[in-house]
Formats: structure tokens, sequence, C-alpha cells
């Protein structure tokens, strides 16, 4: 039983043995179809053009026999399909070409594929090429490129398809024609012809057996010789088969025969080693730039995953800004309007007392300067938010600047019975320095404002000094202070503990963080120290101050007119009435002149009436019909560069001062107008 199952074993083997190797003999031989079959076995003398003088490709050996790589392509097709050709041999090849047009011969064992030659023939897969040379004279010039060729002359053989190439490539080449290669290469070798262009397998195998020791290869040209089968185009069965054949040639097989006779032929490039190394490098290197870029991706991402992020919590930050802005504004707003609305109509009383009057009216101025404060703060915070606000530097003397302080802020601090003092020391007499003035006095105002604000008894003092470049300003309270938990949000916009304090003190909330911006602007920070019942103190520094001696004070321009009797005349450039009707009443009510006073209500009606009388006062508005206030001013002046115009209007930006003073005007009134203010400027140009 076990030698039965060994036996059965043995055959089954065997079996499988013997159908792998009939599997493998069928793999070999061409299937034809029956047409194809029937067609050589009808034909069984097949004519192919031989060209015997072209080794190593085709060439008549030592012995007598034909040789060479096609020959051996030639037999491979033979041995598949059990044919056998009729070789006829030409030794001259435009005698191959005249037959092979006449369909005096069914195959071409060797030729280069051209356009015209693809009018009567069917050409198949090249299966190797080679590089194309120059060969010239040993000593001669090198050419160095078939396009400096010039005036010389080449020599190719007679119907050779380089001709056909290089006549459309270089027009204006010189060429002759030789009966082969053979011929051609000795002619270039005594001296008949400059130059001669072929395969370099065929150059270097002539060079040697012809002995042509003058001839050398001097360079190569951007072209290959490609050499195939050729089957007459007529003949559809035959171009079939051959079709096949050519394509069951196995790699293995082509690269057998081209290694047997192949030394100076161009390996293709998909067999060549170093094709494959630089594929590799290639594929590595797409591979690392692969890497790189998903690498790069990723941190792109990442860091616009944290841009993004920081984007939404400012923007939640933002929106939380601005909701708490609102809702404060509202209150705000609604607080001295109240008043202002409130104790109007109780002026209207015919049973009011002086006292109550007296009383009402400072209420309600007390209300409108609240209410003034408040539209102040918003538009700098549309600003400050915007980054639309700009830096106007001049040189300023700080103590003067701190009189100011002390003037506007010693009368709150009166009527909380703090003492309010400025301190400074001898040596910081006379401070000068370059900067932002209006800035600096907003910044300082915040913070004494907010020690005010915060400090019910005791003291708020502001000392400063100098070190090399740097000024710092302290501004010391002995207030309320601040938790040590909260110190950290105290310059944030509508922090708790400021949305806290506001609810006690009033306010927008703001004052600290308006502070630090203003002090950012001006190359400055502030800080803090403090802690709970026991004061604080805020220190602004400024860094990088210019100082200077003095101030370059401009003379302020006088009336030119002397008018003894304080009569003077007036412009008043105002397109809106009651606007119009105020700063009139507050003129009339100066006892200190007397005024004749003219209305122009657009910009191009003001230029008109000063052309026609002489005004010792203007009084401009910036936004006005036709013509506005700055295109007025500029106009004006042109015509009397003396003239003394006041701008006056609700826009009081830093930047609409400046493009008032830029059109030409000599001072700036701000909207709503204080009384006060207006006769400073009164006695500024008209005593």
């Amino acid at each position: 039983m076990k030698t039965k199952i060994i036996r059965n074993k043995f055959f089954s083997r065997l079996t499988f043995i013997f159908l792998l190797i009939l599997l493998i003999s069928c793999n070999e031989k061409i299937n034809l179809t029956v047409e194809e079959s029937s067609y050589l076995k009808n034909k069984p003398e097949l004519k192919v053009a031989v060209f015997p003088y072209y080794a190593p490709y085709q060439f008549i050996n030592e012995q007598g026999e034909i040789d060479g790589i096609f020959i051996d392509f030639l037999k491979l097709i033979e041995d598949k399909n059990n044919i056998k050709f009729k070789k006829i041999y030409y030794n001259n090849w435009e005698d191959l070409i005249l037959d092979s047009q006449n369909n005096k011969i069914d195959l071409i064992l060797e030729i280069q594929k051209t356009e015209s030659r693809c009018k009567y023939l069917n050409f198949f897969e090249p299966f190797f090429e080679s590089q194309l040379v120059i060969a010239q004279k040993k000593g001669a010039k090198k050419i160095g490129g078939l396009e400096n060729f010039g005036n010389l002359k080449m020599v190719l053989p007679n119907n050779y398809a380089i001709i056909e190439t290089l006549k459309i490539k270089y027009p204006n080449i010189n060429i002759s024609k030789e009966i082969n290669d053979s011929e051609c290469l000795k002619k270039v070798n005594s001296g008949n012809y400059d130059a001669f262009v072929g395969p370099r397998a065929v150059v270097n195998y002539f060079i040697k057996k012809e002995k042509l020791s003058n001839l050398i290869i001097s360079d190569t040209i951007n072209e290959q010789y490609s050499p195939s089968f050729a089957v007459n185009k007529k003949d559809i069965i035959l171009s079939s088969i051959f079709r096949k054949n050519i394509d069951g040639i196995t790699s293995k097989e082509k690269k057998k025969i081209i290694n047997n006779w192949l030394f100076n032929l161009v390996v293709p490039f998909y067999e060549k080693s170093v094709f494959w190394i630089y594929i590799s490098i290639l594929i590595l290197l797409f591979l690392l730039i692969f890497l790189g870029l998903s690498l790069y991706l990723k941190f792109i991402i990442k860091k616009r995953t944290l841009e993004l992020n920081i984007a939404v919590e400012k923007a939640e930050e933002a929106n939380r800004f601005k909701s708490n802005l609102i809702q404060n504004i509202s209150h705000e707003i609604r607080t001295p309007m109240n008043g202002i609305v409130g104790f109007t109509e109780l002026l209207k009383s015919n049973n009011l007392s002086d006292l109550d009057r007296d009383k009402y009216l400072d209420i309600i101025s007390n209300s409108t300067k609240d209410l003034e404060i408040s539209i102040n703060n918003i538009l700098d915070i549309s600003q400050l938010e915007t980054k639309q606000m700009q830096l106007h530097e001049e040189f300023v003397d700080l103590n003067e600047l701190l009189n100011v302080l002390l003037e506007q802020f010693s009368p709150i601090s009166n009527r909380k019975n703090i003492k309010f003092e400025i301190k400074t020391k001898p040596e910081n007499h006379d401070l000068i320095f370059k900067t932002d003035k209006n800035k600096l006095l907003k910044t300082l105002s915040y913070l004494i404002d907010n020690a005010i604000k915060f400090t019910n008894s005791g003291f708020v003092s502001v000392t400063y000094y100098v070190n090399e470049n740097q000024l710092n300003i302290s501004i010391q309270d002995s207030g309320i202070g601040i938790d040590d938990n909260e110190k950290d949000l105290m310059f944030n916009s509508f922090s708790q503990s400021e949305k806290t304090i506001t609810r006690s003190y009033g306010g927008l909330g703001l004052g600290l963080y308006f502070a630090k911006k203003y002090a950012s602007l001006l190359n400055g920070s502030i800080s803090f120290v403090s802690q709970k019942n026991s004061g604080c103190t805020f220190n602004l520094t400024l860094s990088n101050i210019k100082t200077s001696q003095k101030i370059e004070k401009t003379e302020t321009k006088k009336n030119k007119s002397q008018n003894l009797n304080n009569e003077f005349n007036i412009l008043i450039a105002e397109d809106g009435s009651i606007n119009f009707l105020l700063l009139q009443k507050l003129l009339a009510k100066n006892s200190k002149y007397r005024f004749n006073i003219k209305r122009a209500e657009n910009g191009q009606e003001t230029i008109d009436l000063y052309k026609k009388n002489s005004f010792d006062l203007i009084f401009m508005d910036i936004k006005m019909p036709i013509i506005d206030g700055y295109e007025a001013t500029r106009t004006i002046k042109k015509l009397n560069a003396e003239s003394i115009i006041i701008a006056q209007t609700a826009f009081s930006r830093d930047e609409d001062i400046e493009n008032a003073y830029n059109s030409g005007c000599d001072d700036f009134l701000a909207k709503p107008i204080d009384s006060s203010k207006l006769n400073e400027i009164l006695e500024k140009y008209l005593d």
C-alpha cells in the first residue's frame, strides 16, 4: 500500500514536470492565426534585403559568412516560426531602397525610420539605439556641433536616413554622397571631405578594418541611430506576423544577442544600472520632499490653528468688550442726559428761586461736561481699537503740563478733602522733552483721576525724576488699594474688578485701560505696587526721551488794526443755525469787546464775504456744504496770509486738529464751545 502511494506521487510529479516543460515550450512559439500560418505555407521563400557593410549590425566575417546583430535576430525569428528567409545581398544601398519601393523584396533586415520611408514601409520597434558621432581628420579644427559646420564639406552614403534628418535640421550643410560608409570614411581620411556622421560602432569598425589612421571621432551629435526591421507596407499579413515575432522576443533573448556584439552602442536607458540608481535617488528624494512637505504642512496647520484660536479669543474678548461698553455707555450717557433734560424742564417753572435756578444750571453744566467726557472716551476707544491713532510730537515743558493738571484736579480733590500736590525736585526744574503733549496729558489725567476716585481721605501726589534718557512719573495715593488676586486684571478693559468699581464709583471703567494704551503709543509702560486698604502707586515710564533746553515759541499773531474802541468785525462761517446762535450769544456776552458779526452758511459764501469786507477774526466751521472749511481757509490764506482764522468744529481728534493747522488755521476751538476757552482766544488775538 505504501509502495503504491509513493509510485502515485512519483507519476503525478513527473506528469506535472512534463506539462510545465510543454507549457514553456509552447510559450516560446509564436501563436499565428490560421490565415498567417497559411500565408507562410504558401509562400515558403520570403526575400530579405541584406546590406553586409555595416558592422557589427550586418557584415561579412573573416570566414566569408554573413554575420552581425540583425542576422542573429533573423535566425531567432526563423527558429520560432520554423521558416527560412532568402537573403538578397546588396552592395549598393540605393539599389536596396529602389527594390523595396518596387515591392521586389519582402523584408529589410536593418533600416532607419524616416518620414519619407514610412510611405512604403512598415517599421517595427528598434532593438537598441547607438549614438551618432562626427569623424574628422586628425589635426583638423574641431567642429564642436553641426550648428557650427559652416562652409565645410560633409560626406554620407547615398539614400541614408541621416541625410534626410540633417537636411531638415541643418538645411545649409553642404552634403556630398558616396556608395557606402567605407568609401565615405576613406575620402575623409584622404582629405577630400571635412567630416562624416555615423554610429560610433560603425566608425570604430571601419577605422580599424581599413586602417584609417588619420581619422578620429571628434564629437557627438544629439541624434541616435535606431535601426529596425521593415516590411513592405502592402503586405499586411507579413506585417502582422513580424509584429508578433518582434513582440515575442523576450528581454532576456534581446539582451543576450546585443551583449554578444554591442561594445560602443547605446544600451537602452531602462537596462542601465545608472538609470535605476537615478530612479532610486529620485524616489528617495521624492519621499524626503513628501515627508518634508508633510511636516511643514503639519507645522503650518498647527500654527494656523493656534492663530485661529488666538483670533477667536480676541474676537470673543472684543465681543465682551463691546457688550460691556454698550451697557456702560448706555448708563453713562443716560445719567447726564437725565440731569440735562430733567433740570432743563425744571428751569421752565415760574416759581423758581434764584438759588434753585443757579443750582439747576450748575447741575446741567456738570452733566453736560460728564456727557462730553463719555463721548470723548467713546471716540478714543474707536481710535485705539482700530489702531488709527497717531503721534504728534512737540517739545513739552513737563512742569507747565503738571500745573495744568493741578488746576484741573484741585477743585475735585478739594471737594473730597484730599490733599493733591505736584512734587518737583530742584534738579528737575524746567524739564523740556519731545513727546505727544495731548496723549501724555490724557495718560496722566486718567491715572490722577483713578487715584482721586478711589481715595476717600488722605492724599494724592505726583513726583517725577529723569534717569539718563528715561522719564519716570509716579502717582501715589492713600486710597482703597488693590487685592492681590485682581492685580493681573487691572489694565484689562472691563475686568470684573473694574465692573464692580464702576458700579460703586461711576464712569466707563476704562481709565487704566486708556492710560496703558496711551503709554504704549508714547513708547512707554505703566506698572504699579499696591496693597488692599494701603493705597497704590502707579509708575509711568517713558523711554528714549529727547530733552531740550527751551521751547521754540512762535510769536502769536496780533491784529494789525489798532482798534482803540475794542470794536471788531467778526465773520462766523457756520451752516448750523443753533451753533451760530450759540457762538453769537457767547461773543455778545463778552463785555470787554464789541463785535459786528456777519454769518456765512457755506465755504463759498465765506470766501465771497471775505473778498467784499474786512474782518478782524474768522470762526471757520470745518464741515460745510459746497466748499468745506479746509478749502475755504486755504483760499483766504492765499488772498491774505495775515488773516486770523479759528477752526471751530465737532471734529476734535488729534488728526482733525492737525489737518486744521495744515490748512492754515491759526487756532482751534472744539465743539461744544467752552466760553472760557473762547475768551482766551479773543484775548490772544484781539488784545
